[in-house]
Parts: structure tokens; sequence; C-alpha cells
């Protein structure tokens, strides 16, 4: 499908904000924001030359100084922000890291964390009734986990009517056990979700506290049962394991030479992937796709990519 034969559509990303604090080499902090979806969603957003996608953004924020400027970040990288709720008295979350090749160290806050509260801004609760105006979600597992038990059956309410109006759903599995520590009840959570799920994204390692499967190509064949349609597991940045629709494949990819930082890796991956897709190409070709995002994220210290240092992923 040529580009220009594409027809605008809408995502929305739902999920939490953060500061950044990444260590330089002289020991201090630069400031810097991020957010698993977000970071994603920003990434998709620079490429809506080509999928001709805009995104849209539900989130709640502080109402200080760091949160309207992020807010202001966001638009300059043209994110809507008209569901971005302000909550006096909050604080948008922060974390603390170390950029490593190999293992980032990371500090998360989020005891007063504004984008908690999601659901309790009353146009949220009621947004599954206007949620046809959006082509696709995407959301991930640690964007439900900070939810308050009632606050997450309100979001798979919002799942189940964007599946009953033929919205597609992407979801990131990618969990941070920071965030919680009850393997049980959020590894019911998933399985709940995963039934809403068109596309979804699995590090395999990372998914072993949950689901320990013996290889790649038995998570994708979970996952299937399960009822995703389109399941992708990747592997050390350079394995990917996928389902066609028939049957397994598993592809390996070139490893990343010059890993500065992994943070916002698997983001970039995603982002690559499910823009290539939307554009009506293969599935191998999005993982290529998103392979040469992952990397060149990986390439740079803290986790948003610059954006005069996006590859070119597409002619």
């Amino acid at each position: 499908m040529s580009e220009s034969a594409l027809t605008p559509k809408k995502m929305l990303i739902i999920g939490e904000s953060l500061l950044e604090f990444c260590q330089a080499e002289d020991g201090r902090f630069v400031l810097d924001y991020g957010g698993d979806v977000l970071t994603a969603g920003l990434y998709l957003s620079r490429l809506q030359e080509h999928t001709k996608l805009s995104i849209d953004f539900l989130t709640v924020v502080g109402n200080e100084p760091f949160s309207h400027k992020m807010v202001e970040y966001w638009k300059s990288e043209k994110i809507g922000v008209d569901l971005v709720t302000y909550a006096k008295g909050k604080a948008p979350g922060s974390y603390i890291m170390r950029p490593d090749a190999e293992h980032p160290d990371y500090c998360y806050y989020r005891g007063n964390m504004a984008s908690r509260d999601l659901f309790q801004v009353k146009e949220n609760i009621v947004l599954a009734d206007s949620i046809d105006r959006y082509d696709y979600l995407y959301l991930s597992i640690n964007t439900v986990n900070m939810l308050t038990h009632l606050d997450q059956e309100t979001l798979l309410d919002l799942l189940h009517a964007a599946n009953q109006k033929n919205l597609r759903i992407f979801l990131s599995c990618y969990y941070y056990p920071q965030i919680g520590s009850a393997l049980v009840p959020i590894r019911n959570l998933i399985q709940r979700i995963w039934v809403h799920t068109d596309i979804c994204f699995v590090d395999f390692d990372n998914q072993q506290t949950f689901f320990p499967d013996e290889n790649p190509a038995d998570a994708v064949q979970r996952l299937c049962e399960w009822g995703i349609r389109e399941p992708l597991v990747t592997q050390n940045h350079h394995g990917y394991c996928y389902w066609d629709g028939k049957y397994r494949h598993q592809i390996s990819l070139p490893k990343p030479e010059n890993i500065i930082d992994l943070t916002g890796g698997h983001y970039g991956f995603e982002a690559g992937y499910i823009a290539a897709r939307l554009m009506g190409k293969s599935r191998v070709d999005a993982i290529r796709a998103g392979h040469q995002l992952s990397h060149s994220v990986m390439e740079h210290k803290g986790g948003i990519l610059p954006a005069n240092k996006m590859p070119k992923l597409f002619g």
C-alpha cells in the first residue's frame, strides 16, 4: 500500500507520564521525560508523515510547573493533549536512572503520582461512550497495574467497548517489577487484558516471571491459544518470534553493536513495528523497522531518542 493511499487514522494512548532524571558522566542528573507507551506514541507521532496516524494521550498530570512544561513538550511533538487532566496537589511520577549497555539501574517514585487517578476523572469514566472516535488504542500492562482494582475494572470495560466498536488494541507487556510485587493478581490481570488484544508485544525473558515458557515459540503458541490475534515475542533485542495466522516463525537480525543504554529500546521496537503494520507492510518488514528504531534508541543515553536522531525507516 502506498503512503498516499492511506486514510488518516487516530490512536489513543493510555498511560502514565514520568519525569526522568538521567545520570550524566560527571555524576549530575539531567531532566527529561519518559513513560512506556508515551515514548512509543511519541515516535509514532514523528512517523505520521508516513502512517497518517495522529496521536492523543489520555493521562493525568499535576498542576505544577514540571507538569505544564512536560505537556508543552508533548504538544511540540504533535501529540494531542485534549484528554490530559491537571490534578491539584498531585505530581507526575519520576525515576532516577543510571544508563548502562547491559543493566541500567532505576529508582522509581510514584507515591503521589497523578496518573494513578486516571479513572477518577469523570470524563474518563464515561469515555467508552465516545471511544469510536478512535481507530486504535495502545496501552501497557504497567498502565493497568498502577490503577486501583476498581479503576482496572473501568479500564477493562473500556477495552470491551473498544472491541465492540471494532477498534484495534495494542498492548505492551514489558513489565517493571518495581511497580508491584504480587505476581498472581498481575498474571490474572494480564490474561484478562489479552482477550481484548490485537497486537501484543512480549519480551521472552521479562515474562518468565509470570509465564515460564520453554522457548519463544512456545510463548507465541500460548498467546495464540489465549486469543491474541498478532502476538510477537522478542528476545535479547535481536531475536523475534511471530505468528502469521497459520504457523510460528522465528527470525534473528544482527545484534546491536553500539549500545549505550537499553532504556526505551522496547518501545522503539513497538513503535516501528506498529507504524509498519499500519502502512500495510508484512510482519517481517515490520520487525525490521522496529529493530532499526530500537537500535537507534539504544545508541542514545536516556529514554527518548532526540528527533534529529530518528532513523529513516521508510522511503
